[in-house]
């Protein structure tokens, strides 16, 4: 559940490993953010999907990533 991991699939062009990869991770971080603590870690790992929606021309999924990761930002900001 670390972001390189996201990053490595994403570069060597295996994106369902990456979505795979980052929905586990929010699941994880889910789990343990009553407090908000974890907000920005949601936020960089959603945009990680969409970025791997993105690769696979799957827009509509990308666009909901990104939506997403601007609602944990805008709360950890």
């Amino acid at each position: 559940m670390v972001n390189w991991v996201l990053n490595y699939h994403l570069l060597h062009n295996e994106v369902d490993e990456a979505i795979c990869e980052a929905k586990r991770a929010i699941c994880i971080l889910r789990e343990f953010n009553e407090n908000g603590l974890f907000d920005n870690d949601l936020s960089v790992f959603w945009e990680g999907m969409a970025w791997a929606y993105a690769k696979k021309k799957d827009f509509e999924n990308t666009l909901i990533c990104l939506e997403e990761a601007c609602r944990y930002a805008v709360k950890y900001d």
